[in-house]
Protein backbone atom coordinates (compact mmCIF):
# COMPACT_ATOMS: atom_id res chain seq x y z
CA UNK A 1 0.00 0.00 0.00
CA UNK A 2 1.75 3.43 -1.25
CA UNK A 3 0.53 4.94 2.10
CA UNK A 4 2.40 2.52 3.93
CA UNK A 5 5.99 3.04 2.00
CA UNK A 6 5.47 7.00 2.12
CA UNK A 7 5.31 6.53 6.04
CA UNK A 8 7.86 4.40 6.46
CA UNK A 9 10.01 6.47 4.08
CA UNK A 10 8.97 9.78 6.22
CA UNK A 11 9.73 8.31 9.47
CA UNK A 12 12.78 6.56 8.82
CA UNK A 13 14.47 9.51 6.83
CA UNK A 14 14.05 11.88 9.84
CA UNK A 15 13.63 14.64 7.25
CA UNK A 16 11.62 16.60 5.09
CA UNK A 17 11.40 14.99 1.69
CA UNK A 18 9.99 16.47 -1.46
CA UNK A 19 7.27 14.77 -3.58
CA UNK A 20 9.92 13.81 -6.57
CA UNK A 21 12.08 12.67 -4.10
CA UNK A 22 8.90 10.71 -2.47
CA UNK A 23 7.80 9.37 -5.78
CA UNK A 24 10.96 8.17 -6.91
CA UNK A 25 11.96 5.96 -3.94
CA UNK A 26 8.04 4.73 -3.94
CA UNK A 27 7.75 4.09 -7.50
CA UNK A 28 4.39 5.70 -7.80
CA UNK A 29 3.49 8.79 -10.12
CA UNK A 30 3.41 11.99 -7.97
CA UNK A 31 -0.02 12.52 -8.60
CA UNK A 32 -0.41 9.02 -6.94
CA UNK A 33 2.01 10.20 -4.03
CA UNK A 34 -0.16 13.25 -3.22
CA UNK A 35 -3.19 11.72 -3.35
CA UNK A 36 -1.81 9.10 -0.64
CA UNK A 37 0.15 12.10 1.39
CA UNK A 38 -2.96 13.75 1.69
CA UNK A 39 -5.01 10.62 3.23
CA UNK A 40 -2.01 9.78 5.75
CA UNK A 41 -2.17 13.78 6.62
CA UNK A 42 -6.02 13.00 7.41
CA UNK A 43 -5.51 10.32 9.18
CA UNK A 44 -2.85 11.66 11.58
CA UNK A 45 -5.17 14.50 12.28
CA UNK A 46 -8.33 12.62 12.62
CA UNK A 47 -6.91 10.30 15.60
CA UNK A 48 -5.28 12.60 17.23
CA UNK A 49 -1.96 11.99 16.94
CA UNK A 50 1.09 12.78 18.81
CA UNK A 51 2.63 12.71 15.22
CA UNK A 52 1.68 14.81 12.15
CA UNK A 53 2.42 15.22 9.01
CA UNK A 54 3.00 18.78 7.60
CA UNK A 55 3.61 19.82 4.23
CA UNK A 56 5.82 23.26 3.63
CA UNK A 57 5.50 23.81 -0.29
CA UNK A 58 6.64 20.24 -2.36
CA UNK A 59 8.10 18.84 0.90
CA UNK A 60 6.68 16.59 3.07
CA UNK A 61 7.97 15.75 6.99
CA UNK A 62 7.08 13.69 9.74
CA UNK A 63 6.98 15.80 13.16
CA UNK A 64 5.98 15.92 17.16
CA UNK A 65 2.46 18.21 17.27
CA UNK A 66 3.37 21.55 19.35
CA UNK A 67 2.05 19.98 22.92
CA UNK A 68 4.14 17.09 22.72
CA UNK A 69 7.53 19.28 22.24
CA UNK A 70 8.65 19.23 26.06
CA UNK A 71 8.48 15.72 26.24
Amino acid sequence: MLKNKLNALLFSSGRKMSLVELSKLSRAREDEVMAALEGLKREYDDKGSSTMLVNEGNFWKLTVREQFLSL
